[in-house]
């Protein structure tokens, strides 16, 4: 993993980066093996699993419409509304990485419609 991305305004700190690079490494097999990691709790949980909804195109269930009420926050129990900014830097990220990938145009251009059709 980078030391620094040019992305997102905000850094990892360098916990929050031991935790990755340490599931990075180890590639969990499951959630049990994921959670287990020292330092990985529930909100690096939440905001992977929004990732990987805009990464693998798996619909958000709406049926729960605070899902990712925590992704990027919110410690005390109570649910408020996803950090706007963060969330959208998340976005403007994976959107940046499929514009930047090494693949060809007719891949890059179904990635860039999924994200979208996520987004509505």
């Amino acid at each position: 993993m980078p030391a620094h991305h040019e992305v997102l305004p905000v850094d990892l700190t360098e916990r929050d980066m031991a935790v990755l690079e340490r599931a990075y490494e180890i590639q969990p097999a499951d959630y049990e093996e994921l959670v287990m990691l020292s330092g990985f709790g529930a909100k690096k949980v939440r905001a992977l699993a929004l990732v990987a909804d805009l990464v693998h195109g798996e619909r958000a269930s709406w049926r729960d419409p605070v899902k990712y009420s925590y992704a990027h926050g919110g410690k005390d129990g109570y649910p408020y509304p996803v950090d706007r900014e963060t969330y959208d830097c998340t976005v403007e990220y994976l959107r940046s990485a499929i514009e930047d990938a090494k693949i060809d145009k007719k891949e890059r251009l179904r990635a860039l419609k999924s994200l979208n059709s996520f987004l509505r």
